[in-house]
């Protein structure tokens, strides 16, 4: 379901974005949708990774003794 909104912008983003439109033949609300999905998909993108970051970091620790653990029981050839 769409939703209406007004926003108000910079008049040189206006004149970008009316060239833009015509450029690609596309409406401004749908150049905007677009660039808002793109801009929120690289956040989330980003805040999964440092999520995934802090959590390696937390157990850093205790990760590196078991590798150095298990690099104990190496043989050398």
């Amino acid at each position: 379901m769409k939703a209406k909104t007004t926003i108000t912008i910079d008049a040189d983003l206006l004149d970008e974005l009316n060239r833009l439109s015509n450029k690609e033949k596309k409406s401004r609300s749908a150049i905007i949708e677009e660039l808002i999905k793109n801009f929120l998909d690289k956040n989330k993108f980003a805040l999964s990774s440092q999520n995934e970051i802090a959590q390696i970091n937390k157990i850093a620790d205790e990760l590196n003794k078991e590798a150095m653990d298990v690099l104990n029981y190496q043989v050398d050839l």
